[in-house]
């Protein structure tokens, strides 16, 4: 918006040589009155301007004796001749004064708005005219409406990138275009938001990164939807409430061992500390930070990139075992992974020598009325039959059934619900496994050869879900056939780490001892190896924002500011984004962290604020603050306090000191200070009072609706392969979420749509003629005598009509928006201490569970 003034400001100057009244004076313009002007100069202005220099040329040309007149008609002639113009040359021999002044003023007339003509015969009189003024007006009124049309597109772009940042939050996003919007038209200066609620925004990886869902399944990160439940570093959901994307820096982040991947500049590495201090202290500091051994370090790329070597060779990537709920099997799974191991694949057989196996599997026949006979004379093979003949064929054998059952018959792989199951049957698979197609290492743990690549992925998924390191690498074996040697491609793995001695494997020849390795077999270092500009992918999700990618790696969640405001914001001389930078405060110790310290001590530097000037080159970037609520309450996070309230209090932000620069004023006003918490509550007042608050609500009705329509429904149709079949009106939705969910978000209504859908596949599949009509539209009494009638709908708590005696009614609300009425009952029940009676239905103590 300045250089439209500028542009206009210039007109204005132009407009004032000739008509100083016609606009009035003033200092600087809205742009309403500026829009206004340029109307009022392109409809009226410049159309009089014209009329007036059209009128004085005729004048001019007409003027004079013969001599004169006859003159103007020869250069007139010159310009038709010049400019190829098709329009008969004026005739002056012979002709009276009047007939040449009436050709003159008819090819005037005539050429008035060729530009080009009418330019050439102001050159005639070059005193009497302002050569130019129409054209420069014109050609800065052109300039003017070619930079209104940019802003209108940079609102419409601006809408769409928060759009694509974060779904929903309408209320959010329409203050931070309000802001921006102040940028736009008036005063260019700082300022200061403050996100509060969740405000991550999902770190962000290349397309094709697999991340792990809270089932175990493993999804694509472009794939991610709002409303995905993915795998927490605790083994706990972490839920999807929004997606981002984008185009930025990339990294390969390198493991020493395992798989690499591909993040995103501003990336937060989840990294383990795994050396004490050195020179007696037994902490490591970073950044201004404190950390011990086996600590988990938040940290930017760029700041770990800045680390010297020997801190670097400290912070290692690592991973986590996954605790999976106990799902009910058929099949016992020490047969099912001795099968996947040395089974025939086709048949319920298995090839074996050792008898400690046999006996299993004679004595899990015998509780399935099986007979384990051998195979012919081979001493090695025995097939699981029912005896009967033809048996192995018919549906008499329980064994093949559940081979059928799990899809396992020439298909060989583990089934999902024995990969993510309780650690107890993790365990015993894996121990048939190992007995079957498994060998002991000599360093203790136990290498596995497969030719089916499938299958041995599965098996490196299941041993690292139970905290094992496992890695795939490729070899080669050769075997011989009928005389002729064969060779071929294999996939091996070496499973080890703490408590492989613990697989309780059958066969004493495969028993290992306890570790003796020291270090911990899941962390690995690292290399972070710069790559070009792609494009990336990330989610906002709750809990700590740590979560796991496709291989157990633990990896960051980042910011909405990233991917939303700052896509937002362009510098207007070379229309690019406004650098961003991060700065995690949680937990920070001292303000020398952002201050820095004074340059006479020994290793001083300076702070992260000038840090960030010195790396973005500028003295306008986004500089986004994290967890403030999370700052020590000790004398030096008061500090830390202290200095944020100078970064943000306009009246003395444009004087900001580093110590390590004593003495020199830095001017920070036109800097923008983003900060992200949870709690108001704990952050200082007087910070507090600083900052524009912007609050990310709860999911409104209408939200869920779209969120449902747009893009739960379609995935599940999809899914399922009832696309443009079913129909859920916005009624039975709306119902669905009033009767069956009692949530914030969308995650129980996803599930429970998911539930509906493939109720309806299942009996489409069972009864074609069930359904005759197309789209299949679900009732209210579907929904609820059939497809849930087996979940309990919301019962909301109301207030007794009657009193009743030792019972009142609180109220309840919470952060997410939810709300309502809790019974508190008082009675008085025998304590731990003899003779002693306890009381409940003291209300605050409720009220605070």
């Amino acid at each position: 918006m300045r250089n439209i003034k500028t542009d206009f400001n210039n007109i204005s100057a132009l407009i004032e040589q000739k008509n100083p009244s016609y606009l009035s004076s003033k200092k600087e313009y809205t742009c309403i009155e500026i829009y206004n002007h340029i109307n009022g100069i392109q409809n009226t202005y410049i159309p009089q301007l014209q009329k007036k220099q059209l009128r004085k040329l005729k004048e001019l040309f007409c003027k004079g004796k013969r001599d004169t007149i006859v003159a103007n008609i020869c250069y007139i002639n010159g310009i038709i001749k010049k400019h190829d113009i098709k329009y008969t040359k004026l005739c002056h021999s012979g002709k009276k004064n009047n007939y040449m002044r009436d050709n003159i003023k008819q090819f005037l007339q005539q050429t008035q708005n060729n530009k080009l003509i009418f330019g050439e015969m102001q050159k005639r009189f070059p005193a009497e005219f302002q050569l130019g003024m129409e054209k420069h007006l014109n050609s800065y009124i052109n300039t003017i409406n070619v930079k209104w049309n940019n802003i209108n597109n940079n609102m419409t772009r601006i809408n769409t990138t928060l759009n694509n940042a974060v779904y929903g939050h309408t209320t959010a996003k329409r203050q931070l275009k309000r802001i921006i919007g102040q940028w736009i038209n008036g005063k260019q200066t700082g300022y200061c938001f403050g996100f509060e609620g969740p405000p991550g925004v999902g770190k962000c990886h290349e397309k094709g990164t697999p991340v792990m869902l809270s089932n175990g399944k493993i999804k694509k990160v472009e794939n991610i939807k709002v409303g995905d439940k993915i795998m927490g570093d605790d083994s706990t959901p972490r839920n999807i409430l929004a997606l981002g994307r984008g185009r930025e820096k990339m990294y390969e982040i390198k493991p020493v061992k395992g798989d690499s991947y591909i993040v995103n500049e501003s990336h937060i590495l989840s990294l383990k500390m795994t050396k004490k201090g050195k020179k007696g202290t037994k902490h490591q500091l970073i950044n201004g930070e404190r950390y011990w051994k086996n600590d988990i370090v938040d940290i930017c790329i760029k700041d770990y990139l800045s680390l010297p070597k020997s801190q670097k060779e400290c912070l290692k990537g690592y991973r986590v075992g996954v605790e999976f709920p106990e799902k009910k099997v058929e099949l016992d799974p020490y047969i099912l992974g001795y099968w996947l191991g040395d089974g025939t694949s086709s048949k319920p057989e298995i090839t074996t020598e050792d008898n400690p196996v046999v006996e299993y599997f004679r004595y899990y026949c015998e509780e399935l009325d099986l007979l384990l006979k051998e195979v012919g004379n081979s001493k090695i093979t025995y097939r699981m039959t029912s005896g009967i003949k033809g048996g192995i064929m018919t549906d008499r054998n329980p064994m093949l059934n559940m081979l059928r059952k799990y899809k396992v018959l020439n298909n060989k792989h583990i089934p999902h619900v024995y990969k993510c199951n309780s650690r107890a049957i993790q365990l015993e698979l894996l121990a048939g496994l190992i007995d079957s197609d498994g060998s002991l290492h000599k360093n203790g743990g136990y290498d596995i050869i497969q030719k089916n690549e499938a299958l041995l992925d599965d098996i490196i998924f299941l041993a690292r879900s139970l905290g094992f390191t496992a890695h795939k690498t490729e070899c080669k074996k050769s075997c011989m056939y009928k005389g002729e040697k064969r060779e071929g491609t294999y996939y091996r793995t070496f499973i080890h780490g703490e408590g492989v001695e613990y697989i309780p494997v059958k066969l004493e020849r495969k028993k290992t001892n306890k570790r003796k390795q020291i270090k911990n077999a899941l962390n690995t270092g690292i290399k972070v190896i710069p790559l070009e500009e792609d494009e990336y992918y990330g989610f906002q999700i709750d809990g700590n924002s740590r979560f796991l990618l496709g291989d157990f790696t633990v990896t960051h969640n980042t910011s909405l500011a990233k991917n939303g405001l700052s896509q937002c914001l362009l510098n207007e001389t070379d229309n690019t984004h406004r650098p961003f930078a991060f700065i995690p405060v949680g937990g920070s110790c001292n303000g020398s962290t952002l201050s820095g310290h004074n340059y006479t001590y020994v290793g001083s530097t300076w702070g992260r604020i000038v840090d960030i000037l010195i790396d973005k080159k500028c003295m306008n970037p986004i500089i986004f603050i994290d967890e403030l609520d999370k700052v020590s309450k000790s004398e030096h996070g008061k500090e830390i306090i202290g200095i944020l309230t100078h970064l943000v209090d306009s009246t003395q932000n444009d004087s900001f000191q580093d110590k390590y620069f004593d003495g020199i004023d830095l001017d920070l006003s036109k800097a923008l200070f983003i900060f992200s918490y949870n709690d108001p509550d704990a952050i200082d007042r007087i910070l507090l009072d600083r900052i524009h608050r912007i609050k990310f609500d709860h999911l409104s009705l209408d939200d869920k609706l779209v969120i449902a329509n747009n893009y739960l429904l379609p995935e599940i149709y999809k899914n399922v392969g009832l696309t443009n079949i079913v129909k859920l009106s916005d009624e039975i939705i709306i119902y669905i979420i009033e009767h069956y969910t009692y949530e914030a978000g969308v995650r129980k209504l996803k599930e429970i749509l998911f539930e509906i859908i493939s109720e309806i596949n299942l009996s489409i599949l069972q009864n074609t003629d069930a359904f005759t009509t197309i789209p299949i539209e679900v009732t209210k009494e579907d929904i609820k005598h059939y497809y849930l009638k087996e979940r309990t709908e919301v019962r909301q708590a109301v207030i007794h009509d009657t009193p009743q005696i030792g019972v009142i009614s609180g109220l309840w609300a919470n952060a997410l928006g939810k709300g309502g009425i809790i019974p508190i009952e008082c009675s008085q029940f025998p304590a731990q201490n003899f003779m002693d009676l306890r009381l409940t239905g003291l209300q605050g103590e409720v009220m605070k569970k």
